[in-house]
């Protein structure tokens, strides 16, 4: 195919794809929770270490999401903790944010 040829092809696709105008995806509760699960939270515990690990001092972690749909939005809940603990080598805060020795909401 010569130059103008793609030219003219990429054309009529963008011209095609302006003029097709919206479209609309059906996803449910289910396939949208579950995709969550096995995207993010496929620790072997269930949890998304948003900061630090399992085995760091420091760390903040969620856990069971929730989906809903309400209105024209996706609501996603998650129970999050976390841990700031001292350092016991250093005798000092280690970096970070003051949040306690243990936060959970």
């Amino acid at each position: 195919m010569t130059t103008i040829g793609r030219i003219a092809a990429l054309a009529t696709g963008l011209l095609s794809a302006l003029s097709a105008g919206a479209v609309e995806l059906k996803v449910s509760r289910e396939a949208l929770q579950r995709t969550l699960q096995q995207q993010l939270f496929s620790a072997p515990n269930g949890r998304y270490y948003l900061k630090g690990s399992a085995t760091s001092g420091c760390f903040v972690y969620a856990e069971d999401p929730d989906v809903r749909f309400e209105k024209d939005r996706i609501v996603v809940r998650l129970k999050t903790q976390g841990r700031h603990q001292r350092s016991r080598i250093l005798r000092r805060d280690l970096p970070g944010p003051d949040l306690g020795s243990f936060i959970g909401a």
